[in-house]
C-alpha cells in the first residue's frame, strides 16, 4: 500500500486530462513530460503517457482511445518532443491491441511478474509535431 500511495502522490503533480460525465470524474490520463528512461534512452527525452484509468462501467465506450488521441493532437507546445512513450500490463489485451491499432510500436517488455503479476510492456510512437 505504501508504494501505491507514493505513486499516486507523484502523478497528481503531472499534467492530466480528465473526463467528466454529469460532473463526475469518470477517467483520466496522466502525462509525465520530458522524461528520460534507461529502457528508452536512445529516444532521448520523451513524453510518458503514464497512467490511464476509466471507471469500469465506461470502459467499452472508447474513452481511453479518445484520451490518447486528445493528448497526441493537443499537446501544449512546451511539451512537444519527438516521441511519446506509454506502458501497460501484458494482461491488458484490449489496451495492448488499441495501442498497436493507434500506431504504437512495442519497445520493450519488462518482467514485473513478481511485483504486479504480469509483465509491463512499453510502447512508443513518433509524435506529430505541429
Amino acid at each position: 500500500k505504501k508504494k501505491n500511495n507514493i505513486y499516486f502522490k507523484t502523478i497528481i503533480h503531472h499534467p492530466m486530462v480528465i473526463v467528466r460525465k454529469n460532473g463526475e470524474i469518470i477517467g483520466f490520463l496522466s502525462l509525465e513530460p520530458n522524461k528520460i528512461l534507461k529502457l528508452s534512452e536512445e529516444l532521448g527525452r520523451v513524453n510518458l503517457l503514464d497512467t490511464a484509468c476509466v471507471l469500469r462501467e465506461y470502459r467499452k465506450d472508447g474513452i481511453i482511445a479518445d484520451l490518447y488521441r486528445y493528448v497526441e493532437e493537443r499537446i501544449p507546445e512546451e511539451y512537444e518532443l519527438p516521441y511519446i512513450l506509454t506502458k501497460t500490463s501484458s494482461k491488458n489485451e484490449q489496451l495492448n491491441r488499441m495501442l498497436v491499432e493507434m500506431g504504437y510500436k512495442e519497445k520493450i517488455v519488462v518482467d514485473t511478474r513478481k511485483q504486479y503479476g504480469a509483465a509491463t510492456i512499453y510502447y512508443f510512437k513518433k509524435a506529430t509535431i505541429k
